[in-house]
């Protein structure tokens, strides 16, 4: 039997003695977890990882962030003006205040909703803008009520997804007028008065074009615009400008101008005036505080020459101011000392006064002076 080897026991190290740690206390624990998370969180990897990231998430939010503002519901009392539209030629419509007078435009007042961005975008395009309504013409011609809650159908407000609500007034006041034509005779602007009543124009007639209740019954005159002439004789005048007695937008005119052949008449011509006033005119002091003159009070058949117009009026009796003759005392012949004598014959300068009337007296009229005598005066008894 084969021997077996002795094997001696391994050796055995004697154990150390484990001193046992102390206990750490609960913020020392928490400070070192915190620092274990903080080299965890914070490792260079993570934060490149993290600032990818960043890079296309902080703009996508913004984008989101900003898309929520621009489609949160707004609602907003928004002003604005409308008027009216009418595409039938033959009539014309017209916006009327609560008194019948024409007005250009009416101011309105609604609720406009819808998303933000687009109700501001909307807000701001009614300030330059009126929106149109449309009226019917088969409604006739007259005053008629046509109701605004279409509003919210114009394409601005429709098209931008709007909602438009409670629009005041809710109906707008309308005229419709049938348009209608006139052949009118043309005549000598009223206002020229130094041409010959037989003017000719070519044409001879116009044709208005305007609303029949303006047009409708009215004594109708279109007017040529003639320019000033001064020379005297006939004249031909081309493209003298058409009006009438009265403006009015929708009124017109066809032709425009015509042409004019005039006589223009002599600027000043002669007349005589039947019977002129005669006024004394007394210098101061002695001795007309005694004595006065006594002579005609009136001259007649005094030559003059001016206007055509004024030369002709001049007898008239409305005719104002009426012209007077001035005896003048101051410039007698012979002189009148301090004491006249009574019963001689004296014979003064007579002057005539027109005013602003334009005429003067003809170089041919023989009223240069006029005689008298002296009287005393009477005490008043």
């Amino acid at each position: 039997m084969p021997e077996t080897p002795l094997t001696s026991p391994p050796e055995t190290r004697p154990r150390r003695a484990v001193t046992p740690r102390p206990r750490r206390s609960f913020w020392s624990q928490f400070i070192a977890g915190v620092r274990l998370w903080g080299r965890d969180t914070f490792s260079r990897e993570k934060l490149l990882s993290s600032l990818k990231e960043l890079m296309w998430v902080a703009p996508l939010t913004a984008l989101i962030w900003v898309w929520a503002e621009r489609e949160q519901t707004s609602k907003v009392t928004v002003q604005f003006r409308v008027d009216v539209r009418n595409v039938d030629p033959r009539f014309l419509v017209q916006l009327r205040d609560a008194d019948g007078r024409v007005r250009p435009d009416l101011q309105v007042r609604a609720e406009l909703e819808g998303p933000h961005a687009r109700v501001e975008e909307v807000v701001q395009k009614l300030a330059g803008t009126a929106l149109p309504v449309d009226v019917d013409t088969k409604l006739g011609p007259g005053i008629h009520s046509v109701s605004l809650g279409g509003l919210g159908n114009n394409p601005l407000i429709e098209k931008s997804g709007l909602t438009l609500r409670m629009p005041l007034p809710r109906e707008a006041q309308v005229s419709i007028d049938a348009m209608t034509q006139r052949d009118v005779e043309v005549r000598a602007d009223p206002n020229v008065t130094n041409i010959e009543p037989n003017a000719i124009f070519e044409p001879r007639k116009v044709r208005v074009n305007g609303p029949e209740s303006l047009l409708r019954g009215a004594t109708l005159v279109a007017y040529a615009k003639i320019p000033a002439q001064h020379d005297p004789g006939v004249r031909d005048i081309p493209g003298v400008e058409v009006v009438l007695p009265f403006s009015d937008a929708h009124v017109t005119i066809s032709p425009p101008v015509v042409s004019a052949k005039v006589e223009v008449k002599n600027p000043e011509i002669a007349g005589v005036v039947n019977a002129m006033p005669v006024w004394a005119v007394y210098p101061p002091g002695k001795p007309w505080d005694e004595f006065k003159p006594e002579f005609d009070s009136t001259i007649s058949s005094v030559k003059i020459i001016g206007p055509a117009q004024t030369v002709e009026q001049v007898n008239l009796g409305n005719f104002a101011p009426k012209p007077k003759a001035i005896l003048d005392l101051g410039a007698t012949d012979p002189p009148i000392g301090s004491k006249p004598v009574v019963g001689q014959r004296y014979v003064a300068k007579l002057t005539i006064d027109f005013s602003n009337s334009g005429l003067k007296v003809s170089p041919d009229d023989t009223h240069k002076t006029l005689p008298f005598t002296i009287v005393e005066r009477k005490a008043p008894e």
